[in-house]
């Protein structure tokens, strides 16, 4: 993973949507970053293909269960890491 502070450049995609940001993770794409706005972040994945793989979370692609619910854990983690008392 690359620091908080790397910049996304065009080769990348971000998700503000977890759901999405869990699919993704599930399909295989390798967390880059993530950037806090307000209260809202936005997950930032590797590679110009996430985008591709994004649209396709929108059209109703199927994945495993237990590969989302890990997925979706692990984005949770990675949200809220740092945040925790």
């Amino acid at each position: 993973m690359r620091s908080k502070d790397q910049p996304q450049t065009k080769s990348n995609y971000g998700t503000s949507n977890i759901y999405e940001a869990a699919f993704l993770l599930a399909k295989g794409f390798a967390l880059c970053n993530k950037i806090n706005n307000e209260g809202k972040s936005i997950i930032i994945f590797e590679g110009e293909e996430a985008k591709k793989a994004g649209l396709e979370f929108y059209n109703n692609a199927e994945i495993g269960a237990k590969s989302f619910a890990d997925a979706f854990r692990t984005i949770k983690d990675f949200i809220f890491e740092g945040n925790r008392k």
